[in-house]
Formats: structure tokens, C-alpha cells, sequence
């Protein structure tokens, strides 16, 4: 299911309904994608737009999954919402230090 709205919407969707994505992202190599559970929106330090996620399949460049990772917004490429949902992933925290605003989690309890 392809969406035609802007990425942030897109993103907003995803995490309001624990729906994993797809995506291609800038920094990998080109024609590989990672599947990734999406947990928190925030913006870092500098500002900048981050998705904290939970890879659970595709392309890593460290190597291994699953595994948290954060992930630069103006860095995706291309993403589809699968459908599929998921729980809150192990070591899930909506506080974590690198957070310095949150903008959307997801909600532990839904």
C-alpha cells in the first residue's frame, strides 16, 4: 500500500497505528530496503527531524538486526506502510536522552 501524502504525515500514520514500514534510505546502497517497526518521531539536539525505529529485516550497514536504530527523516527515500502490526519492541523507552523533543510515540498500552 503506497501512500501519496508528505513523509511526515506518512511517518505520523505509521507510529498512531504500530504499522510497520518499508523503506529505502539515502546512505544504503541503491535497490535494498529495511523493514523497520517505527516507534518515536523526535528532533535531536540540532533539530533535526529523527525516527527511532526497530529494524527487523533488510538492509543494515552495522550488520545486525533486529536492533534499534535512528534514522534521519530528510534521509528516506521512499517508504510504504505494510500493514502489519507490532508490539512495543524490547527496550522501548519514550525517554530516552537523545529525545530532545518529542514529537509522536507510540502508545505502550494500545
Amino acid at each position: 500500500m503506497i501512500h501519496q501524502m508528505p513523509l511526515e504525515a506518512e511517518l505520523r500514520e505509521a507510529i498512531e497505528r504500530r504499522t510497520e514500514i518499508v523503506i529505502e534510505y539515502e546512505k544504503d546502497p541503491k535497490g535494498v530496503n529495511r523493514r523497520c517497526q517505527p516507534h518515536v518521531l523526535y528532533r535531536d539536539q540540532s533539530r533535526r527531524l529523527i525516527l527511532e525505529v526497530f529494524q527487523v529485516a533488510g538492509y543494515s550497514s552495522s550488520g545486525g538486526f533486529p536492533a534499534w536504530k535512528h534514522l534521519r527523516v530528510d534521509e528516506i527515500e521512499h517508504l510504504v506502510l505494510t500493514g502489519t502490526r507490532f508490539l512495543p519492541a524490547p527496550g522501548y523507552n519514550p525517554q530516552h536522552e537523545e529525545f530532545a523533543e518529542v514529537l509522536l510515540s507510540i502508545d505502550p498500552l494500545r
